[in-house]
């Protein structure tokens, strides 16, 4: 009788079928990604959510500053439509009253702009969402919950029961 060995011996089937049942246990098709994966793509869709933040805090900023900006502009061109007046001279006030009609409608529609802006639905990315509702609902905390009273709560919880954040299932440690 010989013993058979090396990669067709049923002690290498048996090892490979093992290190296969293994690997789909920890990161098979119906165990989705796995925590690795899962913190990756969280961390970049929160990459994603901040710089959509940041254009919007730029656009903000600059039309808030194009406001602050026309607003001087208009004040410059009424100084000066006051010393024309004064001087008497009449069709030099006109062209300046008309260049300030000009700037006081840009500066309605940048005004416009900026309250659409603030009005703006801002949409946060449903990965980071769906994480946030995950993350709360492990820790027993409703998502947008500020509350004091809460977070005193979970946190007495977790030093009593330990974080559920980081508990180990001994079968994932393998």
């Amino acid at each position: 009788e010989m013993r058979q060995s090396g990669k067709g011996g049923r002690a290498h089937i048996r090892k490979e079928a093992k290190k296969k049942a293994r690997i789909e246990r920890h990161h098979g098709s119906d165990r989705g990604f796995d925590i690795k994966t899962k913190v990756q793509v969280a961390g970049i869709a929160q990459n994603e959510d901040a710089s959509a933040m940041r254009a919007r805090e730029t656009r903000f900023a600059a039309i808030s500053t194009q406001i602050r900006t026309t607003e001087n502009k208009i004040e410059r061109l009424n100084r000066r439509l006051d010393r024309a007046e004064k001087k008497g001279k009449q069709e030099e006030a006109e062209e300046i009253e008309e260049l300030i009609e000009d700037e006081e409608s840009h500066l309605d529609s940048l005004e416009s702009e900026l309250e659409e802006l603030k009005n703006e639905e801002v949409k946060k990315n449903p990965i980071v969402t769906k994480v946030i509702e995950q993350a709360a609902d492990m820790m027993g905390v409703k998502v947008g919950s500020t509350s004091t009273e809460q977070v005193a709560q979970m946190s007495n919880e977790q030093q009593d029961n330990g974080s559920p954040l980081f508990d180990v299932d001994d079968e994932d440690s393998e």
